[in-house]
């Protein structure tokens, strides 16, 4: 069986920026799911330079638990990510 797609693309804003919603449903019965959302704008949103690092201001946040607790979701991530 087939599946149903949906990419939706809202009216711009006051600023010209549409929003994109993009959804499916596995029959004509069942309620649609958004899998995800984003934003469609012209020109480039301003970068933040990461010649720095860390960046100014930024503070440190302990991690203890923090993998483990990932890894119970299903998301393992090695030492070499760990650093």
């Amino acid at each position: 069986g087939g599946v149903a797609v949906q990419a939706r693309v809202e009216a711009a804003d006051e600023d010209g920026r549409r929003t994109v919603t993009v959804h499916s449903r596995p029959n004509d019965d069942a309620d649609w799911t958004q899998h995800a959302e984003g934003v469609l704008a012209t020109g480039a949103e301003p970068g933040t330079s990461l010649t720095a690092w860390p960046p100014s201001g930024a503070e440190p946040l302990p991690v203890d638990g923090h993998y483990d607790t990932l890894a119970g979701h299903g998301y393992r991530y090695g030492p070499a990510f760990q650093g």
